[in-house]
């Protein structure tokens, strides 16, 4: 079986989870018997694929800077027609959404990840390449049973056309005894990863640890990834009296993300609305307890081994960072249910459900 995998996400993303999801999917099923994956991207600014040692790529990195994007995004335009040409295979992977079809398989396949755009962006073109998308394509790789829901709610979507195959994570385990991150001072701390946007609920953890004296006296927020704190965000800590070096952002590697989960009291995750969700498997992975809300796919990934809170409760999460903070046996408990949680979720198996669906659909 040949699967070729399209490079629109390795243009779009410098970094993150679905292209990191793409990537160890094609490292994965190349490995496999019988099984030819190769990622078609003939221009990138993917640091995630640039590292891998062993996915079969047909393209070139460039140096993320301005336009990078752009320049990705037409190359991919005007070769469509030669790549259509040149490279056949007999699965061909949508990596993103796109009016037209980049690659050409006797059947294709793409993945949605959530329904956010839908939700909290309506009107922007993504959604109406979704739909071209999905029109095109054979079946539809859902991540989580929410997303799934979502899909055929809002698009009307035939539920018998689409499966549901679970992520994996980044195994932080290695990192358990770690010393902190530099820029992490000796203060204990509370960890958020990711992007910050409106339904990442980033305002609330704000609102609800300036909330507690108890919190603000002895623990910081430390944030990776998102970019840089926003004057917005800033003038948000200022009106609740956060003192300036209660917020802390951290850039960098795997080394400093694993380093931070390993070290942090809690991973805290607000979030309004996810398709998946990974943060809270990769802390778990690191022996760091969990504090997650618990809304659309969430209760999938974290189970029982979570303290889950109402996002839009900002009492119910000042409690629980109140709890975490306070009671040692239960972060020891919480560490230890997400030990078990997280193995759930391997690669393997969302490797195999995958080819299940290749095989099925051919």
């Amino acid at each position: 079986m040949k699967v070729l995998f399209d490079g629109q996400i390795f243009g779009e993303q410098r970094a993150g989870g679905v292209s990191r999801y793409y990537t160890t999917l094609a490292e994965r099923l190349d490995a496999v018997s019988g099984v030819s994956a190769q990622i078609v991207a003939p221009l990138h600014r993917n640091e995630i694929l640039s590292a891998s040692p062993t996915a079969r790529v047909f393209g070139i990195g460039l140096p993320d800077r301005r336009g990078v994007s752009r320049l990705c995004r037409l190359t991919r335009k005007v070769a469509s027609p030669l790549l259509r040409h040149v490279f056949s295979g007999d699965i061909v992977h949508e990596t993103f959404f796109s009016p037209e079809p980049g690659l050409t398989g006797k059947r294709r396949i793409t993945t949605m990840y959530d329904m956010i755009t839908e939700l909290y962006y309506p009107g922007i073109e993504t959604t109406a390449h979704k739909k071209a998308a999905l029109a095109r394509c054979d079946h539809v790789i859902c991540i989580s049973h929410n997303t799934k829901k979502d899909l055929c709610d809002i698009f009307g979507f035939p539920p018998e056309r689409a499966s549901v195959t679970h992520l994996a994570y980044q195994d932080f385990s290695s990192f358990v005894g770690s010393a902190p991150p530099p820029g992490v001072s000796g203060a204990p701390y509370f960890f958020y990863v990711g992007n910050r946007a409106v339904y990442k609920n980033f305002a609330a953890l704000l609102k609800a640890f300036a909330g507690a004296t108890r919190l603000t006296d002895t623990f910081k927020i430390v944030c990776y990834g998102g970019g840089p704190f926003t004057d917005a965000e800033l003038a948000v800590a200022a009106a609740l009296s956060l003192p300036p070096d209660s917020l802390i952002h951290l850039t960098g590697g795997d080394d400093v993300l694993g380093a931070a989960y390993a070290n942090a009291t809690a991973f805290v995750y607000p979030s309004l609305y996810e398709g998946f969700g990974i943060p809270p498997l990769e802390a778990m992975s690191a022996g760091c307890p969990v504090l997650s809300s618990n809304t659309s796919s969430l209760p999938e990934v974290i189970g029982d081994a979570a303290l889950s809170f109402d996002p839009k409760d900002i009492e119910a999460l000042r409690n629980a960072l109140l709890r975490i903070a306070e009671s040692s046996e239960l972060r020891a408990d919480l560490a230890h249910l997400g030990h078990a949680q997280r193995q759930l979720f391997t690669w393997e198996r969302c490797v195999q459900q995958t080819l299940d669906i290749y095989r099925r659909v051919l």
